[in-house]
């Protein structure tokens, strides 16, 4: 039996929602740029993430893929408190987003 097909956010959705995710992920600043740094340092995360949220990922499942990124690529040790919080704002943002209607 096949797995379920996920439909993917067509190119003017997945435009729209890039950067609304990028802010998020910016305001939590998990390595310390500052509200001043670099706008694209978190851009890497972006892309994934949006293919999980629109999988159906839970919040555990998010938070483990933050965790490995964040000790992988960037060499830190997460604040699972700092996580958990950006996590819950992702998945909120998310589910409120219209961004799902566009796949």
């Amino acid at each position: 039996m096949p797995g379920k097909v996920i439909p993917l956010l067509n190119a003017a959705a997945v435009k729209a929602a890039f950067p609304e995710l990028n802010a998020l992920l910016c305001e939590w600043d998990p390595i310390g740029v500052g509200p001043d740094g670099p706008r694209d340092e978190y851009e890497c995360l972006v892309g994934p993430l949006l293919m999980m949220l629109q999988s159906g990922a839970t919040q555990d499942e998010i938070a483990s893929y933050l965790e490995i990124e964040l000790v992988e690529h960037f060499g830190l040790e997460p604040n699972r408190e700092s996580m958990a919080s950006a996590v819950s704002r992702v998945c909120t943002w998310w589910s409120s987003s219209t961004f799902k209607s566009q796949a």
